[in-house]
């Protein structure tokens, strides 16, 4: 069965992404079809897509977001860059190498999936565990998506003054416009996760009709503070938001964008257009 049948087949059961209001846990958005009373878990590939607490205290027992993707570093199945603050044009260079695949043919380019964020300890640089719990859910996309889609953690450290505190001098920030200048792409701050693909549904693209280049998507920032939020985080980024903007796979056609938010926002109403054209 090709990719696109399988995540066919596993949107059986799922009726609809629509958006709650944003929740102060940042759990996920998106309607979780579980709550909702449809059994989307009911179905042997769901089944496959969620990560025990066992498994996720785990992790994050590892305390740091280079040991929890350990692992995939090993096997190479996600790339792993540090920002060189002495020489980010190099940095720049390699990013744009793995995401942009311009070595590669067109038909021979994957859609591609950054996880940005800091180093260091749980307690100095993530006392939240929010970075730790988006990288568990960066880890469980790359097993579902497996070489369907490039996966790579870029970790940007914070620099730090004279004092050792962290800079508050904009010229050293390494986000918002100073990486779009290296990168090409704004990123708000960590943690983060960028999603690039070949087509722009917003921008009348399709997979039949594009420029065949990888181009920047969307967006998502932030990540859940309880580990209870985290296999809905991770069924929901794939169902409501990977399938749709890099897949066009979508349960009931609608399409949402983050743009560098928390919360996802409605950007394709499928219904709308329909009505449109009856009107």
């Amino acid at each position: 069965m090709n990719l696109r049948g399988m995540l066919l087949g596993s949107l059986l059961a799922l009726t609809s992404c629509a958006t709650n209001d944003y929740n102060s846990n940042h759990s996920s958005s998106y309607a979780h079809d579980q709550e909702n009373g449809n059994p989307a878990h009911n179905t042997n590939q769901a089944k496959k897509d969620i990560i025990s607490m066992e498994r996720i205290k785990e992790l994050m027992k590892r305390g740091s977001e280079d040991e929890i993707l350990k692992e995939e570093y090993e096997n190479k199945t996600i790339e792993h860059l540090v920002y060189n603050h002495e020489n980010p044009k190099e940095s720049a260079k390699k990013y744009k190498e793995f995401v942009f695949q311009e070595d590669k043919k067109p038909e021979e380019r994957n859609p591609v999936l950054v996880f940005f964020n800091h180093g260091g300890s749980d307690v100095e640089s993530d006392p939240t565990g929010v970075g730790r719990r988006e990288a568990i859910i960066f880890k469980e996309i790359e097993r579902i998506y497996g070489d369907k889609i490039n996966s790579l953690y870029f970790r940007i450290d914070w620099p730090t003054d004279e004092n050792g505190k962290p800079t508050k001098d904009p010229k050293k920030i390494p986000y918002g416009g100073n990486l779009e200048k290296l990168i090409g792409t704004w990123i708000r701050a960590a943690p983060s996760l960028a999603l690039y693909g070949q087509f722009d549904l917003l921008k009348g693209e399709t997979e039949e009709k594009n420029d065949g280049k990888i181009k920047h998507l969307d967006t998502l920032f932030g990540g859940p503070r309880i580990n209870e939020d985290i296999d809905k985080v991770i069924y929901n980024c794939r169902y409501c938001w990977i399938n749709p903007n890099v897949f066009n796979i979508s349960s009931d056609g609608n399409v949402y964008r983050h743009n560098n938010e928390w919360d996802p926002k409605l950007v394709i109403d499928k219904h709308k257009i329909v009505r449109n054209k009856q009107e």
